[in-house]
């Protein structure tokens, strides 16, 4: 994905198709979490997108970006601020864990330096080419033009992986997020040779969507039946104890 301003407007179309579609569903009180998640990736779809469009050539010639004022203000101004604020979603994730010791809003802090560092850093973004023992020789974009150090990508991994385990529970819910990404670097580094070319994250959208739909498939609602005996409904009730027992079920 990601490779042309056509496939990042059908991602980008897709993937807030699948966000409306989750706040709306109310399976369970995540739904309307996934839905903000979701966005947070597809809006970088909105960007790619953008930036495809100031190719000053013809896409099939892998003509190289212009350095407009549009390219410009999406690299510098949209991208960084869109990428952080993934991971403050994450301190969003209603559960009670890391609330009242102020660690969630140490985390957004961290979130805003981080993006502030990509503000300072970023220009006008560019193509990237893969080097010939890669397997995809499609160019990509750049975001802001700069080859970030791996030690940068490891650090931002770390801090999405602190949030993903720190704030979401139950614990799995956080590690499925996990793994998921995994896939998706891995995927990166098997056709790029390397992860920092996060433009092409579009696929986690997708493949994070696919997992989020078929929740009711890998998580179904327990159910359970619960009687209410002869007894208790009398001693609260002051009623006779010869009424027959009643049953019905609940959701959990």
């Amino acid at each position: 994905m990601c490779w042309s301003i056509q496939v990042s407007l059908v991602a980008c179309v897709y993937g807030y198709c699948v966000s409306a579609y989750l706040y709306r569903r109310k399976y369970s009180v995540r739904d309307p979490w996934y839905c903000l998640f979701l966005a947070t990736f597809t809006t970088t779809q909105l960007c790619d997108a953008l930036l495809w469009s100031t190719q000053s050539g013809s896409h099939m010639d892998n003509a190289p970006l212009a350095c407009s004022p549009l390219n410009l203000m999406v690299s510098k101004y949209m991208i960084p601020p869109v990428v952080f604020f993934q991971p403050i979603v994450l301190a969003w994730y209603p559960s009670d864990a890391g609330k009242g010791y102020c660690i969630r809003n140490v985390y957004r802090v961290l979130c805003g330096l981080g993006c502030g560092v990509l503000m300072v850093f970023y220009g006008c973004s560019t193509l990237w080419h893969a080097p010939s023992t890669a397997h995809d020789h499609l160019p990509t974009i750049l975001w802001g033009g700069v080859e970030l150090p791996l030690w940068t990508v490891r650090a931002g991994i770390a801090l999405w992986s602190v949030g993903a385990l720190g704030f979401i529970r139950p614990v799995w819910y956080g590690i499925q997020i996990l793994l998921t990404g995994g896939v998706v670097l891995s995927l990166l580094y098997i056709y790029d040779g390397t992860i920092i070319l996060l433009s092409k994250m579009c696929t986690y959208c997708l493949l994070l969507s696919i997992v989020w739909v078929l929740e009711p498939l890998w998580d179904p609602h327990k159910r359970k039946v619960v009687t209410t005996t002869v007894l208790e409904a009398e001693l609260m009730e002051g009623q006779r104890k010869d009424r027959p027992t009643n049953a019905f079920v609940v959701s959990e």
